[in-house]
């Protein structure tokens, strides 16, 4: 089974999507990358309220997710 399957079974999140999965280089974490919904309405992180368009940067942030398998997880999401 895939990671990316295991991930979208048991943490389903409906704005997101699940994009590749790799081992970082030193092979201490997992990292996913991670794309908004094409249907899906962004939200502002200050006010609240829903904004027509996703804002996108150049440069990937990492979130750091529930570690699986003893291996850090890490999101990378361009916002």
């Amino acid at each position: 089974m895939l990671l990316k399957t295991i991930l979208n079974k048991t943490y389903r999140f409906k704005s997101f999507i699940y994009g590749n999965v790799k081992l970082s280089n030193n092979a201490t974490c997992i990292e996913v990358d991670i794309t908004p919904r094409m249907n899906s309405k962004a939200i502002c992180s200050i006010c609240g309220e829903a904004a027509p368009i996703h804002q996108t940067d150049r440069h990937a942030r990492r979130f750091e997710f529930i570690p699986l398998w003893a291996m850090k997880v890490i999101f990378l999401y361009c916002m």
